[in-house]
C-alpha cells in the first residue's frame, strides 16, 4: 500500500501531450467547450482561443461535444497529428440547459459501481435517495424520483412506482456515456424533467484499432460477477452483459439482502445515406430475485424487473427524427403478497433547425398500463388496468450570439396531457414552460444566467396505484394536482493557466409539490403540500489530474418551514488520477455531512468519509488488469436519509480484467 500511495502523490504526467484547436464551418474557434474522445474517454475544455491538450497516443479520435447550442459541423483539420473529424452525431445540451456532469466509459466498466446511481453519487453533483440496492434513484440538486427524466439513446424511460430512473436492469458496462443536464429542461424534454435530465448513450459504431471488448469482474464483500462483451464496426454494435450479485455484508458484519441476477443484450447499426445518418437500436434488460436492502427486506424481493427498448433516428445538419417503444415489467412479492405492472410506452421527438430558429415537436405515450394485486387471503384487485397517459407538446427555441461576448436564448414549451383509467377517472391540464438565457463571455470567464418556467404531471402510479410496494403499502390519490415550478439558475466557467474552475447555483419554487406521507405503518399515500422551495449550489475545480468539488442544497415546505424529503446533506469530493505509461491510478475521497434537519420520510444520516483506491496496468497492447478497492477504511455509512436505508456495503475489493482483439 506504501508503494501505491507514493504513485498516487507522483506530480506529471508521462504520456506525450497533444494538442488541437477545436473550430466550427465559419473556421471561428469554440471556446469553452468540452471534449469527449469516444473511444479513449479523455475528456478535455478547449480555452478561450478554442485550443486544447491531453495526454495520449497520436492518432485519429472520434469525438462528441457537448455545448450550448444545437448542432456544430466541424471540418477536418490537423495539428499535431490529432485530426479532428467531420461529426456525424453531436449529442448536444439545448438552449436553456447547463450541461453539468458527465460519466464516460471509465466510469462505468467492469469493477466500477453496480448500477447508474452508484457511479452518479461518487460524482459531487448528484446524490443516492430511496432505499438503496438495484433499484435506488438518484438526487440531483435535491430533486429525486419523477423529478428526473431519465433517457437511453434519446428515448424517455419512465420509472415505475416511483423507482425511479428505472435503470436498475441496465449494466454499467454497456453504457458510453451519461450526462446531467439541469435548468430548463422542462421545455424540451418534457412533464418529468422538473428537476433535470439523465442522458444515457449506449455504444456508436465504429472503431480505431479494435473490434472486440471482452470484461470480466468479481467482488468479493458480495460476490458479485461480471462479464461483458462488445463487438464494435464501422456500421454496427453488438454487446452482451451478465452481473448477479449477491447479499452483503456491513462494517458490523451485518447481512443485508442485496443480491440480483441481470443480463442485457445491446444492438445498433447506422447507416450514412447522403445528408442522412439512420441508426437502429434494440436494448433487451431483465433482472430478476432483486433484493431490496431496507430494514424490510427480509420480505421484500423483486423475482421480475424487465425493460425492452426499441429505437429509430435520422440525424442531417438541420433536421432530426427520434421514435423509441418500450416494454416495462415489475413484480413485487412481499410473503405471500404479489404484484406486478407492466406497460407499453411509445416516445417521438422531432426538430427542425433553420438558422438560429429551432422548432421541435415530441409526443410521450405510456399505455396499456395494468397492475394487479394478488393478496394472502385470496383476493385480486387490478388498481391500474389498461390505464394510459399521454404528453403532447410543440415546443420552439432561438439562440443569437450577438457578438463573441453576448449571447441569448430563449424557448416555449406548450403541453397538453391526459391520463385515465377507466370510465369517470380522466385527468388533463394544459400548461406553458418557458426559459431565457443570457451568457456572457469575459475575461473574468463564462457566465450563463437561465430564468425558467417548469411543470411535471402526476404519472399513473400516483394518480391511480393502490397495492404493494418495496416498501409497504400505497395508496393513489386521484385528486392530486400538478406540479408548477418556476426558478433561475447561474453558471460560471473560467480556465486560468490550466486550471479549470465550474460553480453553479439554482433556486427553484415548485407549487403544490407532491410529497410522499405515512397513514399508518407501512401504509403510504400522497398529498400537495404547498410550494416548496428548493436550492443548491456546487464548485468543481480540475488541473490535470486532481479535481475536487462541493455542493450543497436546501429545502422546505414555504408554508410550514418544515423539510422536505431527499434533499441530501453537503458533499465534498477530491479525485487524484495520475497515469504513467502503461500504469493508470486513482485515488477518491469524498465526504458527506451530517443530515439532522429531517423530511416526512427520513432519518438522521452521521457525517462520514469514504476512501476509494485503483488502479490499472496494461500488461499488453491487448490485455489491461485492474483492482479497486471500495470504502478502504471500512466505514459504516447509510445508503441515503430514506427512513428505511440501512447500512451500506464495508469494504469490498473488485478484480477486472479487460481484453481487446
Amino acid at each position: 500500500m506504501p508503494v501505491f500511495i507514493s504513485i498516487l502523490i507522483m506530480v506529471g504526467l508521462t504520456m506525450p501531450s497533444l494538442e488541437g484547436t477545436l473550430i466550427n464551418q465559419d473556421n471561428q474557434p469554440l471556446t469553452e467547450t468540452l471534449i469527449l474522445f469516444v473511444d479513449s474517454g479523455v475528456k478535455v475544455r478547449t480555452d478561450n482561443e478554442g485550443r486544447f491538450h491531453f495526454n495520449g497516443t497520436p492518432g485519429q479520435y472520434r469525438l462528441t461535444v457537448f455545448n450550448q447550442t444545437f448542432n456544430y459541423s466541424f471540418k477536418a483539420g490537423q495539428t499535431n497529428q490529432v485530426i479532428i473529424p467531420t461529426v456525424t452525431e453531436v449529442i448536444s445540451v439545448y438552449p436553456g440547459t447547463d450541461e453539468e456532469l458527465i460519466l464516460d466509459h471509465k466510469d462505468l466498466s467492469a469493477g466500477q459501481p453496480g448500477n447508474l446511481t452508484e457511479a452518479l453519487s461518487g460524482k459531487v453533483e448528484a446524490h443516492q435517495a430511496g432505499i438503496g440496492g438495484l433499484l435506488s434513484v438518484a438526487s440531483i440538486g435535491g430533486l429525486s424520483k419523477h423529478r428526473v427524466q431519465t433517457c437511453i439513446n434519446g428515448v424517455r424511460i419512465e420509472g415505475d412506482r416511483r423507482a425511479g430512473s428505472d435503470l436498475g436492469t441496465l449494466i454499467p458496462d454497456l453504457m458510453n456515456t451519461v450526462q446531467v443536464y439541469r435548468g430548463g429542461t422542462s421545455t424540451v424534454y418534457g412533464s418529468e424533467a422538473i428537476g433535470g435530465v439523465i442522458d444515457v448513450q449506449l455504444p456508436l459504431p465504429g472503431t480505431i484499432e479494435r473490434a472486440n471488448q471482452l470484461a470480466l469482474a468479481w467482488s468479493d464483500n458480495n460476490e458479485r460477477i461480471v462479464g461483458s462483451y462488445l463487438l464494435k464496426q464501422p456500421s454496427f454494435v453488438l454487446g452482451a452483459a451478465y452481473d448477479q450479485a449477491d447479499e452483503y455484508e456491513s462494517p458490523d458484519g451485518t447481512t443485508y439482502d442485496g443480491s440480483y441476477t441481470r443480463y442485457n443484450l445491446y444492438g445498433t447499426w447506422q447507416k450514412q445515406m447522403s445528408q442522412n445518418v439512420h441508426k437502429f437500436d434494440f436494448l433487451f434488460s431483465e433482472a430478476s430475485d432483486v433484493g431490496k436492502p431496507s430494514s424490510s427486506s427480509t420480505v421484500t424481493v423483486y423475482p421480475e424487473y424487465g425493460l425492452h427498448l426499441v429505437g429509430y433516428h435520422l440525424l442531417r445538419d438541420d433536421f432530426s427524427f427520434h421514435l423509441g417503444a418500450t416494454d416495462q415489467y415489475l413484480e413485487t412479492e412481499q410473503g405471500e403478497d404479489r404484484s406486478t405492472l407492466e406497460s407499453l410506452n411509445f416516445h417521438t421527438r422531432t426538430f427542425y433547425t433553420y438558422r438560429e430558429l429551432a422548432l421541435g415537436l415530441e409526443l410521450y405515450t405510456r399505455q396499456n398500463m395494468t397492475a394487479e394485486n394478488e393478496l394472502e387471503d385470496g383476493t385480486r384487485n387490478k388498481p391500474l388496468d389498461n390505464a394510459s397517459k399521454w404528453e403532447i407538446a410543440p415546443f420552439v427555441s432561438w439562440a443569437h450570439d450577438y457578438n463573441t461576448f453576448l449571447s441569448t436564448a430563449i424557448g416555449g414549451r406548450f403541453q397538453y396531457l391526459n391520463a385515465e383509467n377507466g370510465p369517470g377517472t380522466t385527468m388533463d391540464d394544459t400548461f406553458l414552460t418557458y426559459f431565457g438565457d443570457v451568457g456572457l463571455s469575459t475575461q473574468a470567464g463564462t457566465i450563463d444566467l437561465s430564468l425558467f418556467r417548469s411543470y411535471r404531471f402526476p404519472n399513473l402510479e400516483e394518480y391511480f396505484y393502490t397495492g404493494l410496494t418495496g416498501r409497504g403499502y400505497i395508496e393513489g390519490n386521484p385528486d392530486l394536482k400538478p406540479e408548477r415550478g418556476y426558478g433561475g439558475r447561474i453558471s460560471w466557467r473560467k480556465e486560468i493557466g490550466g486550471v479549470f474552475l465550474y460553480a453553479a447555483y439554482q433556486l427553484q419554487d415548485i407549487e403544490d409539490f407532491i410529497e410522499k406521507y405515512e397513514l399508518e405503518d407501512d401504509y403510504y399515500s400522497y398529498k400537495n403540500v404547498g410550494k416548496a422551495r428548493i436550492s443548491d449550489a456546487m464548485i468543481n475545480v480540475g488541473y490535470r489530474f486532481v479535481s475536487c468539488g462541493f455542493s450543497w442544497s436546501e429545502g422546505e415546505d414555504t408554508d410550514t418551514d418544515e423539510p422536505i424529503d431527499d434533499i441530501p446533506p453537503y458533499k465534498v469530493v477530491l479525485n487524484i488520477e495520475p497515469a504513467f505509461h502503461n500504469l493508470k491510478t486513482r485515488l477518491g475521497i469524498m465526504h458527506v455531512g451530517t443530515k439532522d434537519e429531517l423530511g416526512p420520510s427520513e432519518q438522521e444520516v452521521e457525517s462520514y468519509t469514504l476512501v476509494d483506491a485503483a488502479l490499472s496496468y496494461d500488461l499488453w497492447q491487448w490485455l489491461t488488469m485492474s483492482v479497486k478497492v471500495n470504502n478502504l477504511f471500512n466505514q459504516t455509512y447509510l445508503f441515503s436519509c430514506d427512513e428505511k436505508a440501512v447500512d451500506a456495503p464495508g469494504r469490498s475489493i473488485t478484480v477486472a480484467v479487460r481484453t481487446t482483439f
